[in-house]
């Protein structure tokens, strides 16, 4: 019969403490991970409560066989655009939307996004723009200003009539230009045809929203064990 050592034995009893702590940060994991809290900022039946802006041009909801209610943005010609106050503080939110284009009719910027994000102490009101422009590449960027950049997020690549979703990290994208963090979101504006093209441009949106995950409890004590 093989008998054990002390030492030996400790180790013994030490493999199941930490099995157990391991299968105790799983459940933790499992039972804890973080919910996302998703804030629906453009959802076509609140088209209404948006401030809008239309010359010569068509603002309404409509369905989509694939995504549902929609909304359809359509200009001859002419600037379209919508805008909603927020005034909503965020930690680290993902934006996202999903976007068609009936036709290219003219190469150039088709539909904007713009953030506008309250002043700090030390900054003055910012702004970041999220653009569908057709005769340039997905990922450039402008810096309009100190205060204002702007990022091409879908481009010369993508075709009419068919969906694209975008999905950004606000913070990524921020610290990208500056170095404090995201302050909270004032505003949101969609502009349509904001180059002014003499030309019909009509466009959906879907599912403009963002969504924050919830933040995490403080994990399970650890087990101590002896050596």
């Amino acid at each position: 019969m093989y008998i054990y050592s002390k030492k030996s034995r400790r180790r013994m009893h030490a493999i199941p403490a930490a099995t157990t702590l391991i299968i105790t940060a799983l459940l933790w994991l499992l039972t804890t991970a973080p919910d996302a809290r998703a804030t629906e900022v453009l959802a076509p039946a609140e088209l209404n409560q948006w401030s809008s802006y239309c010359d010569q041009c068509e603002l309404e909801a409509q369905y989509d066989v694939m995504l549902g209610p929609v909304i359809r943005i359509a200009a001859e010609g002419g600037y379209a655009s919508l805008s909603r106050d927020l005034d909503l503080p965020l930690q680290a939110p993902l934006l996202s939307w999903h976007w068609s284009a009936d036709r290219f009719a003219d190469p150039g910027p088709m539909i904007l996004i713009t953030l506008n994000f309250h002043d700090t102490d030390e900054w003055p009101e910012r702004v970041l723009h999220y653009l569908w422009d057709s005769s340039r590449k997905a990922g450039e960027q402008d810096t309009v200003s100190d205060f204002e950049h702007l990022l091409v997020v879908t481009g010369e690549e993508a075709r009419a009539e068919h969906w694209y979703e975008v999905s950004r990290d606000l913070s990524d994208d921020w610290q990208t230009f500056y170095n404090d963090p995201l302050p909270p979101l004032e505003s949101v504006q969609i502009s349509l045809n904001p180059a002014g093209n003499k030309s019909w441009n009509g466009t959906f949106i879907d599912g403009l929203s963002l969504t924050e995950p919830e933040q995490l409890p403080a994990p399970p004590p650890a087990i101590a064990t002896d050596e």
